[in-house]
């Protein structure tokens, strides 16, 4: 493929992204919908008129077997990635915790064992530190919450 080539393949992608994006909106801000604001952004709109037409967009030349992967927990990582803001709550279980860096995000720790033991719940004072879910080498035991916890996992563990 020349570098003209793509440049055109990189500007049609681009506008056709551009035409669902912009359609979708338009038809959620449109007075031709007549309906409350409640009901016209409802994350059920959102996904008909602008999530599902780029999903289609983006695998429209995928096979059923490459979209089914892609969905699937297939190479979770296994461990969350959110990176703190200042001001986050952040989460420390005391007994399980090997130092006091090893903190979860919310989502995590209400999804873990951890919300059952003594804790401590704090503002995060810095930008940029990260949550520890799935992390061995943060904590005692249960290191992985329900979120991330992989169904890949049970079938290869022993027994």
């Amino acid at each position: 493929m020349t570098t003209q080539n793509l440049l055109q393949y990189c500007d049609s992608v681009s506008k056709e992204l551009n035409e669902i994006i912009y359609g979708g909106v338009v038809q959620l801000l449109s007075n031709e919908h007549r309906k409350l604001n409640s009901e016209r952004f409802k994350p059920s709109s959102a996904l008909k008129l602008v999530i599902k037409p780029l999903k289609e967009f983006i695998f429209e030349n995928s096979s059923h077997e490459f979209i089914q992967l892609f969905n699937s927990d297939a190479g979770r990582l296994g461990m969350c990635c959110k990176l703190f803001k200042e001001g986050d709550m952040i989460f420390r279980c005391i007994p399980c915790s090997l130092d006091p860096t090893c903190v979860m995000c919310e989502d995590c720790f209400i999804s873990s064992t951890h919300i059952s033991h003594p804790y401590k719940m704090v503002p995060c004072s810095v930008e940029g530190g990260c949550c520890d879910c799935g992390d061995e080498d943060a904590w005692n035991s249960d290191a992985v919450c329900t979120i991330h916890h992989s169904s890949e996992e049970e079938k290869n563990s022993p027994g």
